[in-house]
């Protein structure tokens, strides 16, 4: 039996509208451009470019990988400043002591 974990794991983050044009990758390598999809009781509705649909069983589907739509904003990280950067680091190396007392257990 093939774990189901993976599959199961994209499609429960990934909504049911696709964005612009997602890829969906199925077992055997190939994969289909598509740009909507629903999936429910072990099979997925897939919406194709040109509007079709296509219904697969969801267990053929290894994975979603998500178009990146270009007028999505870009997120943008915020820089920590030195002096916060530092008292994190003494935070974090203060905390250390749990890997100690966990020995091989730690990693």
């Amino acid at each position: 039996m093939r774990p189901f974990l993976p599959i199961l794991a994209v499609l429960a983050l990934v909504p049911g509208a696709a964005h612009a044009t997602d890829l969906v990758v199925f077992e055997d390598g190939r994969g289909i451009r598509v740009k909507a999809f629903n999936v429910a009781e072990g099979s997925a509705l897939l919406t194709l470019e040109d509007g079709s649909q296509l219904g697969v069983p969801s267990r053929s589907i290894m994975t979603i990988e998500r178009a990146v739509d270009p007028e999505d904003p870009q997120p943008v990280e915020a820089a920590h400043a030195p002096a916060e950067t530092q008292a994190l680091a003494a935070d974090l190396a203060a905390q250390e002591s749990w890997r100690r007392a966990a020995g091989r257990h730690a990693e």
